[in-house]
């Protein structure tokens, strides 16, 4: 008899489990507007980005979610108002792989960490690391950069967006790697450095391809490599450093979404589920090739371990930039 109820006791749980799983994710309401932080200015891709994820959220959720920007500090301006923020499940950050930058380096001072600070919701997207040279430079593929480089028969320079991002990291392991020599250019982002990349006064730049795009598509500049593990939807005929002889050269930027330390369980599964439907689907997809991204959802503990691995992998690469650049 014992056994029999024990059986039955056995089944009724397998059936609420069941019963559970079945209700749909977003199950979790929050008891007011969510405000979603973006460091970074409206029409931008972070921007954007952020806005396709909201459109998705005001469809599952009934209350109002709406956009905010809070520039400044490679980011963390915007992760710090969101660390401070209740963990009530209404605030949540749109962030980005500077964040772990600006935790490596220490700058600025008091740089959020995304993982000690802040609760990774879910990744949502990535944008590769990409290594161009303007078209009518002479420079036809990454060959012959890398006999110019390492020559040094004649002066070359380059330029990430801006000095001590993981773009100047790519390009300055890039150099080392390669053996070759280059002056770095400071800018103050992907916009200031175009109009001197167009004109031809930098040998190669270093970025994240958003901004590049539209020329690397009329072909005014041409994309000779990407940093990253995989070759990229955005660009499949550029082959990877590692196909090139330069393996471990891997700085894919990734986007996603972070919470208050202490949120809600209930209310991390149900956005992280609402983040995984933003970019899914061949629409979205469309709109965030649009824009330099890809589509690389996932869920809380992997975008966690991700983040995490980064902290590891990025230091002593950062660590050395920071060196040179006090020197």
């Amino acid at each position: 008899m014992e056994g029999i109820v024990m059986n039955l006791r056995a089944r009724l749980l397998s059936a609420v489990i069941l019963i559970f799983l079945s209700f749909p994710a977003v199950a979790w309401t929050p008891d007011g507007p969510v405000r979603i932080v973006v460091g970074s200015a409206a029409g931008g891709p972070t921007d954007s980005l952020a806005r396709l994820f909201v459109e998705t959220a005001r469809s599952r959720l009934p209350q109002p979610v709406v956009v905010e920007n809070l520039t400044g500090a490679g980011g963390n301006i915007a992760a710090s108002a969101v660390m401070r923020a209740r963990p009530d499940g209404r605030t949540f950050l749109l962030g980005y792989a500077a964040l772990v930058i600006n935790k490596l380096r220490g700058d600025p001072p008091g740089a959020v960490d995304p993982v000690q600070n802040l609760m990774p919701v879910a990744r949502l997207a990535t944008s590769p690391a990409v290594v161009m040279t303007r078209a009518s430079s002479g420079i036809m593929d990454f060959t012959s950069l890398a006999a110019r480089l390492r020559a040094n028969d004649a002066p070359s320079s380059w330029a990430p967006p801006l000095p001590g991002t993981a773009m100047h990291v790519v390009g300055e392991q890039f150099l080392a790697r390669l053996g070759g020599q280059a002056e770095m250019i400071p800018y103050r982002g992907s916009s200031a450095l175009l109009p001197d990349f167009l004109a031809g006064r930098l040998t190669f730049v270093c970025d994240n391809p958003t901004v590049h795009l539209s020329y690397l598509q009329d072909g005014s500049t041409r994309a000779l490599a990407i940093a990253a593990a995989q070759r990229s939807a955005l660009l499949p005929e550029v082959p990877t450093l590692t196909e090139l002889g330069l393996p471990g050269i891997d700085f894919t930027s990734w986007l996603g979404v972070l919470a208050p330390t202490g949120t809600d369980l209930a209310a991390i599964a149900a956005i992280a589920d609402i983040a995984k439907a933003s970019v899914s689907g061949p629409e979205a997809a469309s709109r965030l090739a649009a824009i330099g991204l890809e589509a690389a959802p996932t869920g809380s503990a992997e975008f966690r371990d991700l983040i995490e691995g980064d902290l590891i992998r990025w230091k002593p690469a950062v660590a050395a930039v920071q060196g040179q650049m006090q020197q």
